[in-house]
């Protein structure tokens, strides 16, 4: 099935939109709203009664996002590469939305540092 340009244009759009709010969300819920165990994330848990290796990686991750390392540290120390992992995700798909929406000039990724990088960027949307 193929889009009208414009209906992929305003796609775009709203794909941006979308991943410059989720950090902003993320900042937004409060730094220990996981922390009280009111709510129970982990089926580890709930089915073992045991913790598993990603245990308070939610809890440790929120954390990071609100800078406080040495909680998050004491959390989960694994949280900090999923972190970064996901930081690169959304960098990534952030220049893909940028550069497809025209608002990234293309000569940016002429340089072999920019080709490297325009290489991580996914072709979706």
């Amino acid at each position: 099935m193929k889009f009208n340009e414009s209906v992929v244009q305003w796609f775009r759009f709203l794909w941006l939109l979308f991943l410059l709010a989720l950090p902003v969300y993320f900042w937004l819920i409060p730094m220990n709203y996981f922390d009280g165990g009111a709510i129970g994330l982990c089926p580890s848990k709930w089915m073992f009664g045991t913790e598993c290796y990603g245990c308070g990686t939610t809890r440790a991750m929120l954390h990071i996002h609100h800078g406080d390392w040495g909680r998050a540290w004491s959390l989960n120390r694994a949280s900090f590469l999923t972190y970064s992992f996901f930081l690169f995700v959304w960098f990534a798909y952030l220049l893909g939305v940028l550069l497809r929406l025209g608002l990234l000039p293309e000569y940016m990724f002429k340089t072999r540092w920019g080709r490297k990088l325009k290489g991580y960027i996914p072709n979706w949307p």
